[in-house]
């Protein structure tokens, strides 16, 4: 009942903001509706177009064209740059960061038209006055989603690059740029697509292309000439449309090869070449995900194992790996949350735009993808058990799996449904999604990120369906069948006093002290080794801990 009426509640503002807008803006329907036949007779004057207008009209339309396609790809250009000063994952001062980051919000809080005007103003009226407009609107943009992809990707191998002695540029061109390259190609793609509808209105205020033509012949009205002009305007956004339809699709099928399909490719690559290879996360089993079989077949592949725990050393080892060539360096999500600066409460929120001054859950959902469960069906019975708790949500969207899109359309319906409870996002980056972690009452779904990092902060987690079934759990994780009243029954036991003080008493399986560096250093005295480069065998000896083990 109280969601019902803060939803009328809801309903009766937006009715009433609206009512209040149309009176300001003296909004009269029926003004509109009695002069209804002059709009009908200036659609008729436009037909037949003025085909023996297409000279004039065609040189002013690949101008518009130009303006879009060379001020989208430098404002996305430009971007990497900017965003790399702005994101917090990378180094940096703090202050600089703030600096950069405000002036690209200042940026994208005008429109291309005002952009247009004053850019007009400083270079003159022409195309160049347009490029410079759609340079800047562009790079705003992609600025601030390219930085928050950087905060979102994955940290390990850049950490290990600067480690190494990379520097910090290089480290970012070598790993996070190629991680983030399909989301980067993508938005650029979108906002090309924008960019030629935005192009054909900048001539309006002098800005060069199509559009000062059209204002010149709407004004004389050679409505014949207008005609002309907009059905080869609708032709030219039809065929960007399709096109970046097209070329959006051809990046998200390769995205979707997934990422541990893409490393398995790698790592074929270099044991073909004889190119040793190093193995981190080893041993794992992840019984509901695809991500097995690919994980196993790199584990035969490589010469150095570094697994996130003792179970998962033994392990590699009874597969046939050498015991000197395995070493338990613990998670670096771990490592992550002990090395990491995370925000303070307000501090997230702020971040955000959510309020936090209550119990919520952090929830991510990915599909399953070994076995014929149902991923939406799955995540539908989440969403009833979260609802029947009256918990507030910060959601993370799905991966690339198969079916991930479908649970993204169903994040996107519940957060639009209940404004203020729950919200989404695409990604929070590490340092968001790990704070927002620290201050959640319960992490549920069944990302890997809620049984590798909760156990360290002490936060409880329910773990749902078979996704991350074979992992090692600490005492802060309830595992619960995926439908309704299991997932419920699990988050009732979560919220309890009781399981809290369970849970801030658990112990990480997966903290192995210095991640990053342990590994860097095992790599310095490989590549330095007389072992390098000498076939890899199969190890048959004894497996430390297999007959305690065994005895269990």
């Amino acid at each position: 009942m109280k969601q019902r009426r803060i939803r009328c509640l809801a309903a009766a503002a937006f009715v009433l903001l609206f009512l209040g807008a149309a009176w300001f803006t003296g909004c009269d329907l029926s003004l509109m509706w009695s002069r209804r036949d002059h709009l009908t007779d200036i659609a008729a004057k436009m037909f037949p177009p003025d085909w023996g207008f297409l000279g004039k009209v065609l040189p002013l339309l690949w101008a518009t064209i130009q303006m879009s396609i060379t001020g989208t790809f430098l404002g996305a250009v430009l971007s990497i740059p900017a965003a790399m000063a702005c994101a917090a994952a990378l180094p940096g001062p703090g202050p600089v960061k703030k600096a950069v980051r405000f002036c690209i919000q200042v940026l994208r809080s005008f429109p291309a038209l005002i952009l247009a005007l004053l850019a007009t103003f400083f270079l003159g009226i022409g195309s160049f006055a347009g490029t410079a407009a759609i340079t800047v609107y562009t790079f705003a943009i992609m600025t601030r989603l390219t930085y928050e992809d950087i905060e979102s990707a994955p940290q390990g191998p850049y950490l290990a690059l600067r480690a190494m002695g990379a520097a910090s540029a290089q480290a970012f061109f070598r790993s996070t740029l190629p991680e983030i390259l399909p989301a980067y190609l993508t938005n650029a793609l979108y906002l090309l697509e924008g960019n030629v509808r935005h192009s054909a209105i900048l001539g309006y205020v002098g800005a060069g292309g199509i559009g000062l033509l059209l204002n010149e012949k709407v004004s004389w009205r050679e409505y014949d000439k207008v005609g002309t002009i907009l059905l080869l305007l609708f032709a030219v956004v039809y065929l960007m449309e399709h096109l970046s339809t097209w070329l959006t699709r051809l990046v998200q099928q390769e995205r979707t090869l997934g990422r541990q399909g893409r490393r398995l490719l790698a790592g074929a690559a270099a044991a073909l070449l004889e190119i040793p290879l190093a193995h981190i996360s080893g041993g794992d089993v992840t019984a509901g995900a695809a991500d097995d079989w690919f994980r196993h077949c790199l584990t035969k592949m490589a010469s150095l194992h570094f697994p996130s725990c003792e179970v998962y050393a033994r392990r590699l080892i009874r597969m046939g790996e050498d015991p000197a060539a395995v070493e338990n360096v613990g998670g670096l999500g771990d490592e992550n949350l002990r090395s990491l600066p995370l925000l303070s409460r307000a501090a997230l929120a702020e971040s955000i735009g959510f309020g936090l001054d209550r119990p919520y859950a952090l929830v991510t959902y990915h599909p399953e993808t070994a076995g014929g469960a149902s991923p939406a069906a799955q995540f539908d019975a989440l969403c009833a058990a979260l609802e029947r708790c009256g918990l507030a949500a910060v959601f993370t969207k799905a991966n690339a799996d198969a079916g991930g899109a479908d649970i993204n359309a169903r994040i996107d319906a519940v957060c639009a449904a209940r404004p203020g409870q729950y919200v989404a996002f695409t990604s929070m980056g590490v340092l968001r999604y790990l704070s927002a972690m620290k201050y959640c009452a319960v992490v549920a779904g069944n990302s890997s990120s809620g049984v590798v990092e909760t156990p360290s902060l002490g936060v409880p987690c329910v773990n749902v369906g078979d996704r991350q079934k074979g992992r090692l759990l600490s005492a802060n994780i309830i595992c619960c069948a995926a439908d309704e009243a299991s997932v419920y029954a699990a988050l009732q036991k979560a919220l309890s006093p009781a399981f809290a003080a369970q849970a801030r008493q658990a112990k990480s399986p997966y903290n192995g002290g210095d991640t990053s560096g342990r590994i860097v250093r095992r790599l310095e005295a490989f590549v330095q080794s007389p072992s390098l480069g000498k076939p890899k065998l199969f190890y048959d000896g004894s497996v430390p801990g297999w007959e305690k083990e065994g005895s269990r």
